[in-house]
């Protein structure tokens, strides 16, 4: 390995140690179901073949099994910067911990920490709708070191435009990102990313109500994330020189996650 690429890395391993975020789920209050019931068994069933359907229509799949009381339905979602076999591979082990964490549940959610998929499953139909809630956030522990009215007025005009960006994609694909310097020191990187099913005014609904909200929580940090059932935005600042190092650190924030802190 090249000598900048080993101090670059080293220096980003350093950031990340003490900070932690596990992988979030949330098994929804609505419902459980039973052992080899009818409904557990298309949940098993359905989720089982999530991951190499997504991983071959593009990085977001959705399906339905069973009927009346017994019908499942379920959404898998890659990051729009995943390859298939990273989406694969993220979708697969997102499911069983889901079905680990939430064996009986009739309803669940899971972020993979990242974060990179987002795999969900319930007895409702959910495709297409607009769900903010329930929602996960958390922030890098370091705080912005720059002059913060210059720093939100960049941050505020890159939020604007990256929710527009999002919000006009496809029905296969509602993804951006952007960067943009805020010192000689300093670059902003923005990611946002909505359910393709969602309308372009609901995607920019959602994003917006995300942004509000990291505003709320994690003003003056660094970065962070804020996650819901219809979109994801992961808004981190980076203090390296160069796009070697921004590069390097989002691959290691990509199989390093935990150097952002669980909120």
């Amino acid at each position: 390995m090249p000598w900048l690429l080993q101090i670059s890395f080293v220096f980003l391993l350093h950031l990340s140690i003490g900070i932690t975020l596990s992988n979030g789920q949330r098994c929804y209050d609505t419902g459980n179901f039973t052992t080899n019931s009818v409904y557990g068994k298309n949940r098993d069933l359905i989720l089982s073949n999530l991951a190499s359907n997504v991983s071959t229509n593009g990085g977001f799949y959705t399906a339905t099994i069973g009927q009346d009381t017994d019908e499942v339905y379920a959404l898998a979602l890659c990051r729009g910067d995943s390859s298939s076999e990273t989406c694969f591979s993220c979708v697969n082990t997102t499911i069983h911990d889901l079905i680990t964490k939430c064996p009986n549940q009739k309803e669940a959610i899971s972020w993979a920490a990242g974060p990179r998929c987002t795999v969900r499953y319930a007895d409702r139909s959910f495709i297409g709708l607009l769900e903010t809630d329930p929602s996960d956030a958390g922030y890098n522990v370091n705080n912005i070191t720059t002059n913060l009215t210059q720093f939100d007025q960049t941050w505020e005009s890159l939020m604007d435009r990256v929710v527009t960006k999002a919000s006009m994609g496809s029905f296969k694909l509602k993804f951006a990102t952007e960067e943009v310097n805020l010192t000689f020191f300093q670059k902003i990187y923005a990611l946002m990313q909505c359910t393709p099913d969602l309308s372009r005014s609901n995607c920019d609904s959602c994003l917006r109500q995300s942004v509000s909200y990291f505003e709320t929580c994690c003003h003056g940090k660094q970065g962070g994330y804020v996650l819901r059932p219809s979109c994801i935005f992961p808004g981190i600042c980076i203090p390296f020189m160069n796009q070697l190092k921004l590069h390097l650190h989002l691959r290691l924030l990509h199989y390093h996650p935990e150097f952002l802190l669980h909120r």
